[in-house]
C-alpha cells in the first residue's frame, strides 16, 4: 500500500491550465481569478504560488478552482489522481487528501450498507467511500462484502462515462489496492476469466492495482489455455504488461507469459488487439527476444506489430508528429493563442496517441478527457479517423476509434454513426465506432455544444442501431470476423441508451435464428439489476462512460 505522489508543479499545471481555459474571459488572468468566485479574494501572487507549486495546493485550493471556474466537484482532483497513477499503479489514497471523507466508522459503514443494497450510488459517494477505506488499511470487512463492493463498482464502471465513470474507475483501483481485498479480487478475476458470459475488462483489469502475490499466476494460467478467448487473451496480456513494467512479475511467470505471447503473435487468426498487447508484453520483458521477433515479422500486414515490439510504440515518429500538428491546429481553432502546447499536455497526447501499452494510454486518455483540451484532441482524432476509413485501413481505424471512445465529440456523432452502420466496412471497425457513439452521450459536463447533432441520441438513432444489429445478426459470416463476439458495439450503444426494449427484441430474434454467439452479450445487458441499468433518456446518478476498449470485453 503506497503513499500518493504527485509533483506539486504537475498539480499546479492542472490548476493553471483550467484557469487559462475558463469559460469566462475575466477569470483567465491570475488577477481576475484571485478576485472571482464565491470564495474570499486573495492576492494574484498567491495564485502564482499555487500554480508554480511553490505553495502546495491542498484540497481546499483545488475545490476553490472548481467552484470559481464552474467545474463539477471532483474534476480536477480526479485528474490529479490519474496523473499520479500513471507513475504508481499501486497508489491507494487520493493524491489530494479529501477532508470530506466519511466519519469513521459510523458514516462509512452507512455507505458500505448502501453499496451492498439495491439502491443507486453516485460517483461522489464511491469517491468518499473508497477514499475513507483507503485511509484505514486495518479495516475489517467480510470477504463477501469486499466481493460485493468490487463487483458492483466495476459493474457500474461498465455502464457509465464522463466524470461518473472517472469517479468509479478511481474508486475501483483504490479498493483493489486495499491490503484486505487482494485475495478476494484474485478469486473474482479467476471466476470471471473462466465464464464466457461475463464482461471481464473492468473487473479483471483491477488486478494490476492489487499486490496479491497469487494474481499473476491466475492470469498466466488463463492465458495459456489452448483456445483462449480473444477478450481473455488481450485483457490478461495488457495486465501482465503492467506487472512486468513495474517489476511485479516473477521470472518463471515472465518466461511462461512471454512464450505464450509469442505464440499468439504468430497466430494470424488472432485480432489486431491481441497482437498489439502480445507485442507490448514482449517489449516490456525481453529485449533480446524483441530483436528476434522484429526480424521474423516481415509481411506487410504485420509491420505495424513489428514496430510496436521494436520501438515500444504503435506509431512512427512521423505519424506522432502529424498527430501533434492536428491537435495544435484544433487547439488554435478553439482557444486561440492562449492555449499553450505545454510539455505536460504534449506528454499526455503523445502517450494517448502512440503508446503500445493499453494501461499507459488509457490513463493518459483519462486525464485528457478531464481537461478542457480533451475536446480539441477528440476533434483531431476524428479528423485522423476520416482518413483511415477512406483508405480502408482497419488497423489504424481501430486504433483511432479506441482513442475516440474516450474523446469523441457530439458534432462527430453523425460521421461515427455512419461508420458504425456501414455494412461494407470491417466488423471490428463498425462495432468500435458504435461504442464510441455510445460514449458521447451526456458528455455535457465538459461544455460540449448541443444542437442537431445531439438529437442523434433520440429514438431515430436507437432504431438505426437496432436495424444495423439485425442485419449483422442475419449474416452468419460476421461471428468469425468479430472474434466470435458479433454486435458488441451495437448492444453497448443500445444498452447505454437505456433501450432494453430493443435489446429484448434482438434477444428474441437471436433465439429464433439460433445465433448462440449473440446470446452472452444480450443476456449480460438484459440481466443488469435495475439500480445499475442506464435509464432511457438519461441516467440518474449514472452518467455514461469512457473507454470503448473496455466495452469490447
Amino acid at each position: 500500500m503506497t503513499t500518493p505522489e504527485l509533483d506539486p508543479a504537475d498539480l499546479g499545471w492542472l490548476l493553471a491550465n483550467a484557469r487559462e481555459h475558463a469559460a469566462s474571459a475575466t477569470l483567465r488572468s491570475a488577477a481576475g481569478f484571485a478576485r472571482g468566485g464565491p470564495d474570499e479574494p486573495v492576492h494574484r501572487s498567491q495564485v502564482g504560488r499555487w500554480e508554480s507549486g511553490h505553495t502546495p495546493a491542498g484540497y481546499a485550493v483545488v475545490r476553490r478552482y472548481e467552484r470559481t471556474l464552474g467545474l463539477p466537484a471532483g474534476q480536477l482532483t480526479l485528474a490529479a489522481d490519474f496523473m499520479a497513477r500513471r507513475r504508481d499503479p499501486l497508489r491507494v489514497q487520493p493524491v489530494v487528501a479529501r477532508p470530506d471523507r466519511a466519519t469513521w466508522p459510523q458514516d462509512v459503514l452507512s455507505l458500505v450498507e448502501r453499496a451492498l443494497a439495491p439502491e443507486r450510488m453516485t460517483g461522489r459517494e464511491w469517491d468518499v467511500l473508497s477514499a475513507t477505506l483507503a485511509a484505514h488499511p486495518e479495516v475489517l470487512l467480510r470477504g463477501e462484502d469486499w466481493k460485493a463492493l468490487l463487483s458492483r463498482v466495476t459493474l457500474e464502471s461498465s455502464v457509465t462515462c464522463g466524470l461518473e465513470y472517472s469517479f468509479r474507475a478511481e474508486a475501483a483501483a483504490r479498493l483493489a489496492g486495499h491490503p484486505r481485498s487482494g485475495p478476494v479480487l484474485t478469486r473474482l478475476a479467476d471466476e470471471a476469466l473462466a465464464d464466457p458470459t461475463t464482461q471481464i475488462f473492468e473487473l479483471v483489469g483491477q488486478v494490476q492495482y492489487s499486490d496479491d502475490p497469487g494474481a499473476a499466476e491466475v492470469l498466466v494460467r488463463h492465458l495459456e489455455r489452448p483456445e483462449v478467448r480473444e477478450s481473455v487473451a488481450w485483457t490478461t496480456l495488457y495486465i501482465l504488461t503492467t506487472l512486468a513494467r513495474h517489476g511485479r512479475l516473477a521470472r518463471p511467470l515472465v518466461v511462461r507469459a512471454g512464450t505464450r505471447a509469442l505464440e499468439l503473435l504468430r497466430d494470424g487468426e488472432r485480432s489486431v488487439r491481441t497482437h498489439r498487447t502480445a507485442a507490448a508484453l514482449l517489449d516490456a520483458i525481453d529485449p533480446p527476444t524483441r530483436t528476434l521477433i522484429v526480424s521474423a515479422l516481415q509481411s506487410q500486414s504485420r509491420r505495424r506489430i513489428a514496430r510496436i515490439v521494436g520501438e515500444g510504440k504503435a506509431m512512427t515518429a512521423e505519424e506522432l508528429s502529424e498527430a501533434g500538428r492536428r491537435v495544435e491546429t484544433r487547439l488554435t481553432e478553439l482557444y486561440g493563442p492562449r492555449s499553450r502546447w505545454a510539455p505536460p499536455l504534449q506528454d499526455l497526447v503523445r502517450t494517448a496517441t502512440g503508446a503500445a501499452h493499453l494501461e499507459a494510454r488509457g490513463l493518459a486518455l483519462e486525464v485528457l478527457h478531464l481537461l478542457p483540451q480533451g475536446r480539441a484532441v477528440g476533434l483531431a482524432y476524428a479528423d485522423e479517423l476520416r482518413e483511415h476509413v477512406a483508405a480502408h485501413d482497419v488497423v489504424r481505424s481501430d486504433d483511432a476509434l479506441a482513442r475516440l471512445s474516450w474523446l469523441a465529440q457530439p458534432e462527430d456523432v453523425p460521421f461515427l454513426l455512419s461508420v458504425a452502420t456501414d455494412g461494407s466496412l470491417d466488423p471490428v471497425t463498425t462495432q468500435t465506432a458504435a461504442a464510441a457513439v455510445a460514449n458521447v452521450r451526456h458528455r455535457t459536463e465538459a461544455g460540449a455544444p448541443t444542437g442537431p447533432s445531439v438529437v442523434a441520441y433520440d429514438g431515430a438513432l436507437a432504431e438505426a442501431t437496432y436495424a444495423a444489429a439485425v442485419r449483422l445478426l442475419e449474416d452468419p459470416a460476421t461471428g468469425a470476423a468479430t472474434g466470435g463476439d458479433p454486435g458488441r458495439g451495437f448492444l453497448y450503444l443500445l444498452g447505454m441508451a437505456g433501450r432494453f426494449d430493443l435489446l429484448g427484441r434482438l434477444d428474441t430474434l437471436a433465439r429464433r435464428r439460433g445465433a448462440s454467439d449473440w446470446r452472452p452479450g444480450l443476456r449480460w445487458w438484459l440481466e443488469l439489476p435495475p439500480h445499475v441499468r442506464p435509464e432511457r433518456g438519461g441516467a440518474a446518478g449514472l452518467g455514461l462512460r469512457g473507454p470503448g476498449e473496455r466495452s469490447a470485453s
